[in-house]
């Protein structure tokens, strides 16, 4: 009996693997894999951050926006208010 008939389905599956492991063909499929998954994850990860950061700078730049809007609108009033006092300092043309 050679080593080969003399081992069962299982013993000889279990020895395919384990040459396979040693010759690290297993182990390159698992690591890529599972490092692909993971580097998925990362980038997931980082772009979910840079969008929460958008959305942060976005709503900051909104509030800017709605006080400048308010500012102005201030501005123009007091402009308004002050140029009919202005105009016998104004010459006509």
């Amino acid at each position: 009996m050679d080593a080969v008939t003399g081992l069962s389905g299982l013993d000889l599956l279990i020895a395919i693997i384990a040459a396979l492991c040693s010759g690290g063909v297993i182990t390159a499929l698992v690591q890529a894999v599972f490092q692909r998954g993971s580097v998925r994850a990362q980038a997931a990860t980082s772009i979910a951050d840079v969008a929460q950061a958008v959305n942060e700078l976005n709503a900051s730049l909104r509030k800017e926006i709605v006080d400048l809007k308010k500012e102005l609108i201030k501005l123009t009033d007091a402009i308004d208010n002050a140029l009919p006092t202005m105009s016998p300092c104004v010459p006509e043309k």
